[in-house]
């Protein structure tokens, strides 16, 4: 990524990787979250918690696997309190992911309402990835978390530029706050990562390593549920000339999906 430095080595040894850098505002967020960002601006550095990033489409039925593996891993081994936001292709899949996540522990805020256009605008990554930017620059969070599916790898690139951080991909396990796994060659080797930059943080995660986890629903009430605000919708509105969606074409089969598989045997 730009304005990145690594330092890569083999074996158990550490693979470093550093970056040089990072009012509408919906009401409706908790004021926790601006007291944290308060100080963090006051001590320089970036408030605890993590910004999940899911996707929902129309006819799903529900969260997708990518999506919940993506909550379990910011659930469980990412610094609290997350933040999620939901990108969809229709208002009421969007409404109903958002009512859904709400209802899972240790979130604060769910986000939804990307584009303020009905229909695939809120999946494209060019807009998408500019209103990510304006709520990273809004929360300063130290971590932004998306899966690892068609959907991360199209926008987490794109978040990774505008913010001048060095994303870290395909990770398979947390071993702390700044280390991860990956895997490397194919998948015949296993790397062990190390953040050392300023942040925020960019990971996307693998389905096959998350997504055993179980989710865990909040005692009492759920999350507060509310839109991206209009600068952020106005920042992604900006950037909405540079793609269009023209259509998707889905082949359907019965065997399972190999990317979601905890196992592949062959031969």
């Amino acid at each position: 990524g730009a304005g990145a430095g690594a330092e890569r080595r083999s074996g158990k040894e550490l693979t470093k990787v550093g970056s040089s850098g990072g009012e509408m505002w919906s009401r409706t967020l908790l004021k926790s979250l601006r007291g944290a960002r308060q100080s963090s601006q006051q001590s320089g550095e970036r408030s605890l918690g993590t910004l999940c990033i899911v996707e929902a489409k129309d006819g799903a039925g529900g969260l997708d696997s990518a999506s919940k593996a993506t909550l379990a891993c910011a659930q469980k081994h990412l610094p609290k309190p997350f933040v999620a936001l939901v990108a969809s292709d229709a208002k009421g899949a969007s409404e109903a992911a958002a009512g859904e996540i709400a209802s899972l522990a240790g979130v604060e805020t769910v986000l939804h309402g990307v584009s303020d256009k009905e229909g695939a605008n809120g999946l494209l990554a060019e807009p998408l990835s500019q209103v990510v930017a304006a709520l990273v620059g809004k929360l300063e969070p130290t971590h932004v978390v998306t899966g690892s599916n068609t959907f991360g790898k199209n926008l987490l690139p794109r978040v990774a530029a505008l913010l001048d951080s060095a994303p870290i991909t395909d990770v398979v396990q947390v071993v702390d706050e700044s280390t991860f796994v990956r895997p490397i060659y194919a998948g015949n080797a296993l790397s062990t990562v190390k953040f050392v930059g300023k942040g925020p943080l960019l990971l996307s995660v693998r389905t096959t390593a998350f997504g055993s986890e179980a989710l865990e629903t909040a005692q009492g009430a759920g999350a507060e549920v509310a839109s991206v605000g209009a600068e952020e919708v106005a920042a992604g509105a900006a950037a909405e000339a540079l793609s269009e969606w023209v259509g998707e074409e889905k082949s359907e089969s019965e065997r399972p999906q190999l990317d979601a598989a905890r196992g592949v045997v062959s031969g």
